[in-house]
């Protein structure tokens, strides 16, 4: 999905409601905004949380307990292969749930209300971040039926 959305011009994205993450840096800025942006909120999170942390495993372990300090909740489903390297501590305010082994993947979505961004090491740009309101609706969705169907799908 990434490498077709880079092929947009400058102009196109900017209309289109797209931004690229190109460094980790940028990240570290995004997700420092997101801190006061989301004070007393809550946001959700598909994702890897051993390739998200590995991006600078210090500052993202540091950004979770400054998130659960603004009062920053987080719904997470997360690979199984997360489950060990997944913080328990209530100050974090996460609630997460793992979902079933086979259903393995390196990158992150995270879905606030007003837009969605596509966390992946592996791509050329590192994330995108997509504020297309009918794309946060249909994440937000489709994040609020695994979230209730999850147990399910270990069957």
């Amino acid at each position: 999905m990434i490498p077709t959305l880079e092929q947009l011009e400058k102009k196109e994205t900017q209309t289109t409601g797209l931004r690229f993450i190109e460094t980790l840096d940028e990240l570290k800025q995004f997700y420092t905004g997101i801190l006061d942006e989301y004070k007393d909120q809550e946001y959700y999170v598909i994702g890897n949380a051993q390739h998200w942390e590995d991006l600078d495993n210090e500052w993202f372990q540091q950004f979770r307990h400054d998130r659960g300090r603004n009062n920053i909740k987080t719904k997470l489903l997360l690979t199984k292969d997360s489950e060990g390297s997944s913080p328990t501590d209530p100050a974090l305010l996460r609630d997460v749930k793992f979902l079933p082994s086979k259903y393995s993947y390196k990158s992150s979505i995270d879905i606030f209300d007003n837009k969605i961004v596509v966390i992946s090491p592996e791509l050329s740009s590192l994330a995108v971040v997509i504020q297309i309101p009918i794309m946060q609706d249909v994440f937000g969705s489709i994040f609020q039926m695994l979230w209730d169907t999850v147990e399910a799908l270990e069957k």
